[in-house]
């Protein structure tokens, strides 16, 4: 076996040949050697058994045979281009993929190493994959925390406030944008909600408010959560009209009854809207705010769009 350790073929029965291959076959991550054929093919020298369990291998199947001679097509091409840019940088490699074996899915990080052997002249790959599966979901977590609201799912404050900005852009640009839409939208008492049901019933109510809006929106603008009941949603609009219908839509899907944990809650909503051609996104959002803030003082449950 191949001491890669200190470049020194090691004897058969030698004590350290038989630790050597303790420790490697009880690591954990998937390891193989791969010998550099002619600088540009790889050849399985050996495997511990955690790679060869997961890659449903064994010794007499792929051990002296190359990346091609025992993997599907697609897949030995692009591990051979990751091996190759290994080989040709000539230091340590790294890269992810979802590795998908005999008895697991995950997210896998390979680190590929070159070893020149002195004695026998010749170059070996050692390949070590880890699982990092559990890093990539913490990632995750991490991502939607910075761009979704926790509770509902849907695009936070800054996504609401980027969205508005790169809409309005594009409208100063003449992108077939011809004007942009912002609906700002309150639940009407909610707090009575809350003190009536509990804060787990209302937090399922918003959920269920998510939904509305993100049905009658059907992928052609963004909704967001921006506040405990404020919502907010940015629309591209040919006219006013566009923007009307959808917060009439809303307000008939709200006004019946929803189901919540066993209990019949009847809901208003009142959504203030603004729509610009010009100007920033602060400034949009301010005269949605007046138009919410006119819904509510002539009697909730209602739309009004902002006049200056």
């Amino acid at each position: 076996m191949l001491n890669l350790f200190g470049g020194v073929l090691l004897m058969e029965n030698n004590f350290l040949d038989r630790l050597y291959k303790k420790i490697f076959h009880s690591l954990s991550d998937m390891v193989f050697i791969m010998e550099v054929v002619d600088g540009k093919r790889f050849k399985y020298v050996a495997a511990n058994e955690v790679a060869m369990e997961h890659a449903d291998l064994n010794n007499k199947e792929f051990l002296g045979k190359v990346l091609e001679e025992v993997l599907p097509k697609n897949i030995a091409e692009v591990l051979n281009g990751h091996y190759t840019n290994a080989y040709l940088q000539g230091e340590a490699y790294v890269f992810e993929d979802y590795v998908i074996s005999k008895n697991k899915q995950f997210y896998g990080e390979s680190k590929l190493t070159v070893y020149y052997d002195e004695l026998e002249k010749k170059t070996y790959i050692l390949s070590i994959t880890r699982d990092i599966t559990d890093r990539k979901k913490a990632e995750e977590k991490l991502r939607k925390l910075a761009y979704e609201d926790y509770l509902t799912g849907l695009a936070n404050r800054k996504v609401f406030e980027d969205t508005l900005e790169s809409c309005l852009d594009g409208v100063k640009k003449g992108n077939g944008i011809n004007q942009a839409a912002v609906l700002l939208l309150d639940v009407d008492h909610f707090k009575q909600v809350n003190d009536q049901y509990g804060h787990s019933v209302g937090d399922v109510l918003l959920k269920k408010i998510a939904e509305i809006l993100q049905n009658n929106v059907k992928g052609n603008g963004t909704v967001a959560r921006i506040g405990g009941d404020e919502f907010a949603i940015v629309l591209e609009v040919e006219s006013a009209n566009e923007a009307k219908n959808i917060a009439k839509n809303i307000l008939k899907e709200s006004e019946e009854k929803l189901l919540v944990e066993r209990n019949e809650i009847v809901i208003s909503l009142s959504i203030g809207i603004a729509l610009s051609s010009t100007g920033r996104g602060k400034t949009v959002k301010k005269h949605a705010d007046a138009a919410l803030y006119e819904a509510k003082e002539n009697g909730r449950n209602q739309y009004k769009f902002y006049q200056k």
